[in-house]
């Protein structure tokens, strides 16, 4: 007897997660399984219909799922690379910013100097002068320097800056960089 074989087929929604807590939803558009066998590419699989599946490491995973039906017979389907794992959190800095001459900031985004960032639970900023003073400091993620030293405008020059602290994740992160004080 000849029989039908199924076909796999499935989607996969997000493609990028970040760790910890976000889960993978793979939704299976077979035809004719009776039986799934998903390789999640790190070791673990399922046997569910349409699983939901949280990685525990970064990198980028292929996904397999094996479709049987009644009559034993099968079909493979793999997508390679077809999810990205990354760390839950970031920060990044921007290289000059132009403060107001009275300290304020109208326009924050120009005005102050401060990160972009995800899910940052502890934080230590220094902004530095050509001469390794601090002329800035905070533990304040949402705390920005606004180019104001001792009382006045700082002078237009480069200056350096370091900064670290954790991630909720609880990873750690230390970044050092240069901005352009600009008048």
């Amino acid at each position: 007897k000849v029989y039908d074989h199924p076909v796999a087929d499935f989607n996969v929604t997000p493609t990028v997660v970040y760790i910890p807590d976000e889960v993978v939803r793979l939704y299976n558009t077979s035809i004719g399984g009776s039986s799934y066998l998903w390789d999640f590419g790190d070791g673990t699989t399922s046997q569910e219909q349409n699983p939901t599946h949280e990685y525990e490491n970064l990198g980028m995973y292929s996904i397999e799922l094996t479709v049987r039906n009644e009559n034993g017979c099968e079909d493979v389907m793999l997508k390679d690379d077809v999810v990205e794992v990354k760390q839950k959190g970031f920060i990044t800095f921007p290289n000059a910013f132009m403060p107001r001459s009275n300290g304020s900031a109208i326009n924050e985004i120009n005005a102050v100097f401060k990160p972009v960032y995800r899910d940052v639970d502890t934080y230590t900023l220094q902004v530095f002068n050509r001469w390794g003073e601090v002329v800035f400091e905070s533990h304040d993620v949402n705390e920005g320097w606004n180019g104001m030293y001792k009382g006045k405008l700082a002078p237009q020059a480069v200056y350096v800056w370091k900064a670290s602290g954790t991630f909720l994740s609880g990873k750690e992160f230390h970044e050092t960089g240069n901005v352009m004080l600009v008048k």
